[in-house]
């Protein structure tokens, strides 16, 4: 993969901002929480998030089928 040609899209662009806003939360809520039982739903929902936002980079474009399905899945 040559990445000086690689180029994203506007949705690819706001995809990858939203993945890094929900790593960027995570990080703070492990970080500072005091017991990480009372933090697992933010974690959680967070992490779900950000899996919805990251699973369009990750899969394969030519398997559309499971592309939307599994991004319609993280994401609701």
């Amino acid at each position: 993969m040559n990445f000086e040609e690689t180029t994203f899209n506007l949705s690819q662009s706001l995809d990858l901002i939203g993945m890094l806003q929900c790593a960027f939360i995570l990080s703070i809520v492990v970080l500072k929480a005091s017991d990480l039982r009372q933090a697992a739903p933010t974690v959680a929902f967070f992490a779900a998030l950000g899996l919805g936002f990251g699973l369009p980079a990750a899969v394969d474009p030519r398997q559309f089928h499971w592309d939307a399905t599994a991004t319609w899945l993280a994401q609701a």
